[in-house]
Parts: structure tokens; C-alpha cells; sequence
């Protein structure tokens, strides 16, 4: 998987294999994410901070199953 945040606050999930959006979240922040950072070792949490001057942690499972 290749997880992104975009400058108009969503986080992105694609399969790194075909390219594929597999999920899309829009309301992750409302301002541009600025960082963003994976657990390294089971890649099952994700962290954003926003131009919001927000952070927030996220659970990749449930990006997966929640998106919108």
C-alpha cells in the first residue's frame, strides 16, 4: 500500500501493485496535510499533522473499512 495526504486534507490509500485507490478519506483534516507518518513495524497505525495545526492517529484497518 502507498498511503498519501493531500493539500486538500484527505488521506489517500492506493495498492501499490496496480495502482488502485483502494480508500479515500476527506474530512482527515480541513486545511492541507502537511506530514504524515506509518508505524514501521506492522504498518497498522497512521499519524497526520495538518496546516489545521492538528495531529491525528488513525487506524489503518479502519481507513480501509470507514472510507468515503
Amino acid at each position: 500500500m502507498i498511503i498519501c495526504g493531500t493539500k486538500r486534507g484527505s488521506i489517500q490509500i492506493y495498492q501499490l501493485v496496480s495502482g488502485a485507490l483502494l480508500a479515500e478519506v476527506d474530512s482527515a483534516h480541513y486545511l492541507a496535510i502537511s506530514d504524515l507518518d506509518v508505524s514501521h513495524t506492522s504498518f497498522d497505525l497512521v499519524l497526520t499533522g495538518g496546516k489545521d495545526s492538528k495531529v491525528r492517529l488513525w487506524i489503518t484497518a479502519e481507513l480501509l473499512a470507514n472510507s468515503s
